[in-house]
């Protein structure tokens, strides 16, 4: 069996200006999506750290995506999560223990599967 496809670099234009539409959309759910499970694991991370007595620290833990960045000229996506404003600051650690680390074990897990995620976002765009 032989299969023959023809394509133009008119048709090659049309999928790149849609892939440009499709890219930034998906690309914005990928950094929600990261930021409010960055949340969600910082939150249980501070719960499970403040013990029997529950710290209120976690109600403090919130996400936020931005608008756009310019890194050096070129515009990105960006969102954040931590604690709003108020308190003890974040890594100060408490009055008889350590430092508080659930932001950056909240990030340890996150990361890794963020750019498992942008990695696979362009199969999505191209076929």
């Amino acid at each position: 069996m032989r299969v023959r496809v023809i394509h133009s670099i008119d048709d090659l234009a049309d999928d790149l200006r849609g892939i440009a539409v499709r890219a930034r959309k998906d690309m914005r759910a990928v950094v929600r999506e990261g930021i409010k499970v960055g949340e969600s694991l910082a939150k249980d991370n501070a719960k499970a750290a403040g013990g029997p007595h529950g710290s209120r620290y976690y109600k403090r833990i919130s996400s936020e995506m931005h608008g756009n960045v310019s890194f050096g000229g070129v515009t990105g996506i960006s969102g954040e999560w931590g604690p709003h404003d108020g308190g003890t600051p974040v890594g100060a650690g408490w009055r008889h223990n350590g430092p508080n680390m659930d932001l950056e074990k909240s990030a340890d897990v996150v990361g890794p599967a963020f750019v498992g995620e942008v990695r696979r976002l362009p199969d999505k765009w191209f076929w």
